[in-house]
């Protein structure tokens, strides 16, 4: 039975409801699995995503549903400018695996460089167990800050030193030093834009990403599950 017909069977109540597709990864991963799948064989077959009987949109597409046409051709913009940014990321990556310029936390250079001068090692290479992060990672990375380094980097390659840099900026409420800081991959983007158009479209991405991660899924069977068992218990 393919994750269609199973959907259709099982979930055919709550179908043209409000389910989405992230509604089923909630609530059961291997059949997301199944149908992410059987998605996939219908593109390459050059057929739509789902059968017509089948009315289960993603998230975003549900969102789009939602909201008036003006806030659509924005939210439309947002996802091409998602999937560019994707398609470039991609390109990046290849151009990593071959030896070019790329992020900094891919490149065996600064990895290896990061491996020997690791924050929890910090006594070893001559600094006192109540050493500043601050001092530290001036000394150990103020070279690669020239190259793009970003926070991101430094938690791809030393996670204990990012969390040691997090909790002074976060929980001590510490800023950088006047001489050196390191940007967070957020920063850096939005520095390295040309255009106020470039900023306005990552402000736009972001802001409705982050809407997006507020809202959740639906996670229908277990919400309307939930709300009947509350309807039957008894008043106070």
């Amino acid at each position: 039975m393919s994750s269609f017909d199973f959907i259709g069977q099982v979930y055919s109540e709550w179908l043209g409801e409000g389910l989405v597709r992230a509604d089923i990864k909630a609530v059961d991963e291997p059949l997301w699995a199944k149908l992410a799948n059987d998605i996939k064989a219908r593109r390459r077959s050059g057929l739509p995503d789902l059968p017509k009987n089948l009315d289960l949109p993603t998230l975003a597409e549900s969102n789009l549903e939602s909201v008036s046409p003006e806030d659509r051709a924005k939210l439309e913009a947002v996802r091409e400018y998602q999937r560019e940014k994707k398609a470039r990321w991609r390109a990046k990556k290849q151009v990593v695996s071959q030896g070019a310029i790329g992020p900094l936390y891919l490149r065996e250079e600064f990895k290896a460089h990061a491996e020997a001068n690791q924050w929890q090692d910090r006594r070893e290479q001559g600094y006192s167990w109540r050493a500043d992060i601050f001092d530290f990672l001036r000394d150990k990375y103020a070279v690669w800050l020239s190259e793009g380094l970003t926070q991101a980097d430094i938690k791809k390659v030393d996670p204990k030193g990012y969390k040691a840099l997090r909790n002074r900026l976060d929980v001590a409420k510490d800023s950088f030093p006047d001489d050196f800081s390191i940007p967070t991959s957020w920063d850096a983007t939005l520095a390295a834009c040309q255009t106020d158009e470039e900023r306005f479209e990552l402000e736009a991405a972001r802001s409705y990403h982050r809407k997006r991660k507020e809202r959740g899924g639906l996670c229908a069977p277990q919400t309307r599950e939930t709300e009947s068992s509350h309807q039957d218990q008894p008043g106070p």
